[in-house]
């Protein structure tokens, strides 16, 4: 499961340093059901990637989990002034990110 999860960061990653993260996000048919943001991302941080998809129709309505080694509270808050659903401080478990993600999906 780890290793899944270091593959996606980097495919992830590799789309914020080009600067296409949120177009490619808005291109695909089905949006995902939850969406993970490091604070930190090359080009555009998660906090401008996270405002630029609560403000769209289309994507407000995507609970999103920012996860980051950012862990004073004036920094936890911008995350959630920001629109994000829950904000993560790094090194976090997985069972710990499992029980995020069915918080969300039971609500």
């Amino acid at each position: 499961m780890e290793k899944i999860f270091q593959m996606a960061r980097k495919f992830i990653h590799k789309f914020a340093e080009l600067g296409i993260f949120p177009k490619l996000l808005f291109s695909f048919l089905m949006l995902p059901d939850i969406m993970f943001l490091d604070f930190k991302l090359p080009k555009m941080n998660g906090i401008e990637v996270c405002k630029r998809l609560k403000s769209d129709e289309r994507t407000r309505h995507i609970p999103i989990i920012i996860l980051s080694a950012k862990a004073q509270s004036f920094e936890i808050q911008q995350g959630l002034d920001a629109g994000a659903d829950k904000y993560l401080c790094k090194p976090v478990s997985f069972p710990d990110i499992l029980k995020e993600i069915l918080t969300f999906e039971t609500n």
